[in-house]
């Protein structure tokens, strides 16, 4: 059995050894330098170390040293060192990111995945992250779950987390739990009403919560991440958004089906993850009604003092 450490281990290297690395890095964002005192260094985790094909993968972690000209270029190779992903992940300047792929497509072979990330191209080091893709839940014997009594600290340890004391933000639905099917009344064909969601550990000093829904599947289908609710403003003692309603106050924007409000899945092609995003603020934000998901997104930029997720699958 593989040992779990190994997959979120953090390996920071500031040279690569081998020519065929080299010539990768001087395609897909530069070859590192000798490391200085100035070093840019990257921390980045996985939230698990083993998924099954189609999962979320969530990357997160922080820069030491933000800069605004700089950019955290991202590649991952599978096992036999074949190019699959190769972007760049925002940056927001108090040097944290977070950042969600769908492993669908070009993650499709089983195997362990290398992931390397830097920070620039100059002056930095290179580090480097491992995770595996089953094809089945059963197979992911690896995967380490922790009490649910279990302080979130135990994150760094490569464990799966589960309910743990101090988890902060949570976000469920009576409908559905996280990563099954969404009901069909809920998809943008049928009823299109949005589904009841409860939250949980919203932190103290909250001014407003945003609520954002997307399809990253759809890049695939569609060419992008397609928006289907984006919603602000709520209230912070908001302990649930009730089937087919918004809170009171709360302000809804514009989604990709051009329409103001709540769009149901409508999968063009294939099952696709729908993901529930949901920020707690230190502000409210100042923005018109219908406004777009890059406006909110860009408003709400440091501002976030806590976030959280809940998926959801929806087939044709």
């Amino acid at each position: 059995m593989m040992n779990i450490s190994g997959f979120l281990a953090i390996i920071v290297i500031s040279v690569l050894v081998s020519t065929a690395g080299q010539q990768v890095y001087a395609q897909y964002g530069g070859a590192p330098t000798t490391s200085t005192a100035n070093d840019y260094k990257v921390t980045i985790n996985s939230d698990k170390p083993s998924y099954v094909i189609g999962e979320i993968i969530t990357l997160s972690g922080n820069v030491s040293k933000y800069e605004e000209n700089r950019t955290l270029q991202i590649t991952i190779f599978d096992s036999t060192n074949k190019l699959v992903l190769s972007t760049e992940i925002p940056v927001t300047a108090n040097g944290k990111f977070s950042y969600d792929i769908s492993n669908n497509g070009k993650f499709s072979k089983v195997g362990e995945y290398t992931l390397r990330a830097q920070y620039g191209k100059t002056h930095l080091k290179v580090e480097k992250l491992s995770f595996t893709l089953v094809s089945d839940t059963k197979k992911m014997t690896d995967t380490k779950k922790v009490d649910e009594k279990k302080n979130c600290s135990d994150l760094s340890k490569g464990a799966q987390l589960i309910g743990c004391d101090n988890a902060g933000l949570i976000l469920e639905s009576s409908a559905f739990k996280n990563g099954k099917q969404i009901p069909k009344k809920y998809g943008y064909k049928n009823s299109n009403i949005n589904p009841p969601l409860t939250i949980k550990g919203i932190p103290q000093n909250t001014k407003s919560l945003v609520l954002i829904m997307d399809d990253p599947d759809a890049m695939g289908a569609v060419g992008k991440i397609w928006v289907h609710w984006v919603i602000w403003n709520i209230e912070p003692k908001t302990k649930e958004i009730k089937e087919d309603s918004i809170p009171t106050g709360s302000i809804e924007g514009t989604t990709d089906f051009g329409v103001i409000g709540y769009g149901g899945p409508a999968p063009p092609d294939k099952e696709h993850t729908y993901i529930f995003k949901l920020y707690a603020l230190d502000n409210k934000l100042n923005l018109a009604k219908g406004a777009s998901k890059t406006d909110v997104e860009k408003s709400m930029k440091n501002h976030i003092l806590a976030e959280t997720k809940l998926t959801g699958k929806y087939a044709p």
